[in-house]
């Protein structure tokens, strides 16, 4: 069996490989520098230039957004991100610690229901004495 020793891959599948690589993207890391219930300014990390990721027409994203805080770091992947400097959740994908975002939904869930207690069940003390 004889093997072709000037085995050589066709440039035009090079080109399609890294077309694939740019159209994909990677996820690329941002601080959050202000959040707002319908979208964030983003600062990223490496370049410091600022982005706007803007969700007012998409509830769900909303849910997400009203527990993240100035200076949160969130990933941010999207076709276009070096150029671009405003991102919608149907073009881009962006990525956060949930984990840290549902200890502060549940935190916050937890004093509200205590307030909510205190406010219905108040203390009795001046009828005591």
């Amino acid at each position: 069996m004889k093997v072709n020793q000037n085995l050589k891959i066709n440039p035009k599948y090079k080109l399609m490989a890294f077309l694939l690589v740019i159209a994909t993207g990677c996820a690329h890391k941002n601080i959050v520098k202000d959040a707002r219930f319908n979208g964030l300014k983003l600062q990223d990390m490496k370049t410091g230039k600022e982005r706007i990721y803007d969700c007012s027409e998409y509830p769900a994203m909303q849910d997400v957004l009203v527990w993240l805080s100035e200076g949160d770091t969130v990933s941010l992947k999207a076709y276009g991100y070096l150029f671009g400097k405003f991102f919608t959740p149907e073009k881009s994908n962006l990525s956060c610690n949930y984990i840290e975002l549902q200890r502060r939904k549940n935190e916050f869930e937890e004093a509200k229901l205590r307030y909510e207690i205190q406010m219905n069940y108040p203390k009795e003390n001046s009828a005591k004495k």
